[in-house]
């Protein structure tokens, strides 16, 4: 009876069905990064479709935080401004004396310190000096008078700021301007956190988009050894460079937005009252949820990516 052919030893060594047939590979982020890249210059229209939704929903977040901090801001210091405005002109009453005490011929400027037309007062003492009618000693007097012109002006710009903040219900004026203020505050975060969730969903879809579309690539990827986690973040630093992208531009048009509105509706005035610190921390803040927004909005289509069959992904027609 014959006896069997010996296997071969490279034979042996041979992997079983069902074994690992090829060798995965662990990329750098940098080609990572680099991929991410290439892929949202090559579908640069779905990117930009992706970036507009965090772009309005930024651009509201930051608009409306903005407004809302400086017109806090113009609340609180406003009333303590005009406070003090009126406090220095406390000092007109003497002023007026010492201008009619230097000479009969002084007396419209001393009348009209005294009624507080402070610009009339200007005008009348300066032409007095200029006129040789006064001596040296009331030059320092018009110097008083100039502050109090500017104090006075100052005053009725505070004024006016005031009456227009009250009217626009941004200034509590009592108590059912109080709680309307304060309804209007919750309105315009739930309409925030509104903008926020259909970026969100925007998001998710686009990415879900970009699955569909790059099945063909997802699978050459994984056939030559890409690792499931290199898929994922293949999608996540492409969705996180389209969100801080996004949230950049919603920052700079948030503040330009708000900036024009705050002076078509104030003037240069409310420039005056800008919070740049709490500003600084709102961009910080929203720069940080647009990206960590997309993100989120990533994770799902990413882990479809990475959880696709080879095989499956290479048979789908394109």
């Amino acid at each position: 009876m014959a006896e069997p052919a010996s296997i071969p030893a490279s034979s042996a060594r041979m992997p079983q069905p069902g074994a690992e047939m090829t060798r995965q590979k662990q990329l750098p982020w940098s080609r990572a990064f680099e991929i991410s890249l290439k892929s949202v210059k090559i579908r640069f229209r779905r990117s930009l479709i992706t970036a507009l939704g965090i772009v309005f929903a930024i651009t509201f977040l930051m608009a409306t935080i903005t407004r809302k901090a400086v017109t806090e801001a113009m609340a609180a210091a406003v009333p303590e401004r005009i406070e003090n405005e009126r406090n220095a002109l406390q000092s007109a009453p003497q002023i007026a004396e010492q201008i009619r005490a230097l000479d009969e011929k002084a007396k419209n400027a001393a009348d009209a310190v005294a009624k507080g037309d402070y610009v009339q007062a200007h005008k009348n003492l300066e032409a007095s000096i200029k006129d040789k009618v006064l001596d040296a000693r009331a030059a320092p007097l018009l110097e008083k008078v100039k502050e109090l012109e500017a104090t006075g002006t100052r005053l009725t710009d505070l004024d006016k700021l005031r009456l227009k903040m009250v009217n626009l219900g941004e200034a509590s004026g009592g108590a059912a301007g109080a709680a309307n203020q304060k309804q209007s505050g919750a309105r315009d975060y739930w309409l925030i956190a509104l903008a926020l969730l259909v970026a969100l969903v925007g998001i998710m879809n686009s990415m879900l988009m970009s699955v569909t579309e790059r099945f063909r690539e997802i699978g050459t990827m994984k056939c030559l050894g890409a690792l499931d986690n290199f898929i994922v973040r293949l999608f996540l630093i492409e969705s996180s460079m389209q969100g801080t992208l996004g949230t950049a531009m919603g920052i700079v048009f948030g503040l330009a937005f708000a900036s024009l509105k705050l002076w078509w509706d104030y003037s240069d005035l409310a420039f005056n009252f800008m919070p740049w610190t709490a500003l600084a921390q709102w961009v910080v803040l929203a720069l940080g949820t647009g990206t960590l927004l997309a993100f989120i909005g990533a994770i799902p289509p990413a882990w479809i990516a990475a959880r696709m069959q080879p095989v499956a992904a290479m048979r789908v027609d394109q």
